[in-house]
């Protein structure tokens, strides 16, 4: 029962200015906020898709029906992605994270509503 109420989920970041051998981690509600290496796409999936040059991926697996608040980390700073597609949010202390929402079913997500 529990594996239904589970999705698997990529987060995506391509950095700005990314310099061959940078590393960039994640951080969130679902790493505890404690950095996390992401991966980057292979040298045969970037020749197929140039799309993946330079970006940093992971795979979560993820409780539906939450919403999950991270950072990421790079150059040993935390970054905060505002590309246009990537959801941001701000506390009212004035702290800017990016978010994640994970749909209660598997056919439909946040970006559906919008």
């Amino acid at each position: 029962m529990l594996k239904k109420q589970i999705r698997e989920v990529a987060i995506e970041f391509k950095p700005p200015n990314y310099g061959r051998g940078q590393v960039a981690q994640i951080m969130g509600d679902f790493t505890d906020w404690i950095p996390v290496n992401m991966r980057m796409y292979t040298v045969e999936e970037q020749m197929m898709d140039d799309r993946k040059a330079g970006l940093f991926f992971i795979k979560l697996r993820l409780i539906k029906g939450f919403r999950y608040k991270y950072r990421y980390v790079y150059r040993d700073s935390e970054v905060v992605d505002h590309d246009p597609q990537t959801n941001v949010t701000v506390s009212k202390d004035g702290i800017y994270n990016n978010y994640l929402e994970v749909a209660a079913d598997d056919t439909r997500t946040v970006a559906d509503f919008l």
